[in-house]
């Protein structure tokens, strides 16, 4: 079972941070394109879901598993937390808490923000 967004976490133990690189800039690029020719809003929505579940798919092994609604589920989560005032560190902690790796952590936030909410962008460690 995958459990972020409501599960506890340990502030002081950030699992060594990776912030993502262009990965999600081109995912995102492309999917941006896709939405501004599509004026429906559940289209809009599907494009984005599936971009982003087959991102994440591609990207980290350790999601092989989930299904897209668990995924998507965990994305709108983390971006939940930082509306609510979470840092980076936090994100990162809390998800190396649910058992995955630093790198992980920073690929699922990374694709998470860029699909989900890219207003949080900025909030990486180096942007």
């Amino acid at each position: 079972m995958l459990c972020l967004a409501a599960c506890g976490s340990d502030p002081n133990t950030p699992g060594g941070i990776v912030v993502p690189t262009d990965n999600y800039g081109t995912t995102a690029a492309a999917t941006e394109a896709a939405i501004e020719a599509t004026p429906d809003p559940a289209t809009r929505s599907q494009i984005i879901d599936g971009a982003f579940t087959s991102t994440v798919r591609k990207d980290i092994p350790n999601l092989q598993g989930a299904t897209d609604a668990e995924l998507i589920h965990i994305a709108r989560g983390l971006c939940y937390a930082f509306a609510n005032g979470k840092t980076w560190i936090e994100e990162v902690a809390l998800v190396v808490h649910s058992g995955f790796s630093g790198y992980d952590a920073g690929q699922i936030i990374g694709a998470s923000t860029a699909a989900y909410c890219p207003q949080y962008n900025s909030l990486a460690p180096g942007s």
